[in-house]
């Protein structure tokens, strides 16, 4: 099958490249190819622990979670699917010197809109009675925050773009990037070669190789990122999502009576590992380290079980924040990743936001915040919260 001929192509088939094909759809293109060398949600979106916020430190990103939030929570009408969303609201802990950091964001998202606050011990308490407080000093609350599911939500926006005309070729891996007088032309494919003059290449920790094949530098990594867990037999565990900045660790609710945890850490999440070949499955020293996050901060539940646990990819940028722009060697051919802790929960607004670029149009977000030039110019974006991955 050589020499297709598509309106758009958007390489990867996790949440970003399903939103692309999504808006674009809905903007009025229907001849769209979806190409993955895997299958749906394949790679790190399927391993994401989803939970969906708007907590974030950074304007433009903050009103891309608030667009996102209400996508979800207006899934089915939107796309016909099920994203599996349930609000269970967030609940960001920290001691007396990490509030004013914390008053901060609030303050701007209560200014851009988000139905957010400031909540003091006696609060979190009447939230998560059984949190250990002492060395809390007060937090944030946004009720309206919950979690999805990752592979139906991808599932979702994949069928409507189907449902619209668009295609989706899975098992089938990019072998080269065709570009003509510094434009994009198309890709040769493992199935053959496809035509195109717009191209969305969504692939992940996998999204440097292609644009280095072009030369473009783009400086995103990939470091293995598990998630734990823990099972309650009686019931009893945290009810609302927790963003712990003393432990730089989250956890959420799963199910009737289990938690998962991960990390918030930036230390921790910057071990280079292949996204081809890792470790899958948590060590018993992460297993052990993560339990005793959630220990301490809930030493009441002293019948925790470990339960299960994963291993994903995270891949990210310097700033941990994500890149979104054309590729210089490449007009037409833009790219997006870099998402990793933020990726599956702002999907949304970036499908809208790449569907715009390609096709021409003015985004509604401050895009060149996300230019890759920011890092050679010196001028990331500046993370709230120093320590940790939430932006």
């Amino acid at each position: 099958m050589a020499n297709e001929s598509f309106d758009a192509v958007v390489v990867g088939a996790g949440v970003n490249g399903a939103a692309s094909a999504y808006h674009l759809v809905k903007k009025g293109l229907s001849n769209v190819l979806v190409v993955d060398k895997g299958v749906l949600a394949g790679g790190p979106t399927g391993a994401s622990s989803a939970v969906v916020r708007q907590h974030y430190g950074h304007e433009v990103t903050a009103r891309m979670a608030m667009d996102s939030l209400k996508f979800f929570q207006n899934f089915e009408e939107l796309t016909g699917g099920h994203a599996d969303f349930k609000t269970c609201g967030v609940v960001v802990v920290g001691s007396e010197d990490k509030l004013e950091t914390v008053r901060q964001v609030v303050e701007m998202q209560q200014r851009i809109g988000i139905n957010t606050g400031m909540v003091d011990r006696e609060e979190i308490l009447e939230l998560e009675p059984d949190m250990f407080m002492e060395d809390i000093g007060g937090g944030a609350w946004e009720p309206g925050a919950g979690y999805a599911d990752p592979v139906a939500t991808t599932s979702g926006l994949m069928a409507s773009a189907l449902a619209g005309g668009a295609q989706a070729w899975y098992d089938t891996a990019i072998t080269e990037l065709l570009i003509e007088r510094g434009a994009v032309a198309g890709v040769a494919t493992t199935r053959g070669s496809i035509l195109t003059d717009k191209l969305v290449i969504a692939a992940g920790p996998w999204t440097p190789a292609l644009a280095c094949s072009i030369g473009v530098d783009v400086p995103i990594r990939a470091s293995r990122h598990p998630v734990l867990v823990f099972q309650h037999p009686s019931r009893r565990r945290p009810q609302h999502i927790i963003f712990d900045l003393n432990q730089i660790m989250y956890s959420r609710p799963e199910g009737a009576d289990m938690t998962l945890v991960g990390t918030l850490d930036i230390a921790h999440s910057q071990d280079d590992a292949d996204p081809d070949n890792f470790e899958r499955q948590p060590s018993l020293d992460e297993i052990a380290e993560w339990g005793q996050m959630l220990m301490t901060r809930f030493p009441e539940y002293a019948d925790v079980e470990t339960r299960a646990g994963w291993c994903g990819i995270y891949e990210y940028s310097p700033d941990w924040h994500h890149v979104i722009d054309e590729l210089p060697t490449a007009r037409g051919c833009w790219i997006v990743c870099g998402t990793s802790g933020h990726g599956f929960k702002l999907g949304p607004a970036v499908g809208d936001i790449v569907s715009d670029l390609a096709l021409g149009r003015e985004p509604r977000y401050a895009v060149e915040d996300f230019s890759l030039a920011r890092f050679s110019s010196g001028e990331p974006i500046a993370n709230r919260y120093a320590e940790t991955i939430i932006g």
